[in-house]
């Protein structure tokens, strides 16, 4: 009963991993391909806006800690 019950696991594993590759590429792989040839960006490196501010505090680390 165990080698059924091992067995059994490795096919549950094999089956799980080929599903989400499949969901990975069909769904992720397809909308990146037609967003890109629609020219679409989903990553902006180009952008300089940020909501960071510069450090106002003292950059001293002895005084920090």
């Amino acid at each position: 009963m165990n080698k059924f019950y091992r067995v059994s696991r490795f096919l549950q594993r094999i089956n799980t991993a080929v599903f989400l590759h499949a969901a990975y590429v069909l769904g992720i792989g397809v909308v990146s391909v037609i967003g890109r040839a629609m020219g679409a960006k989903f990553l902006d490196e180009t952008a300089i806006k940020t909501n960071w501010k510069p450090q106002t505090g003292s950059t001293d680390e002895e005084r920090m800690y």
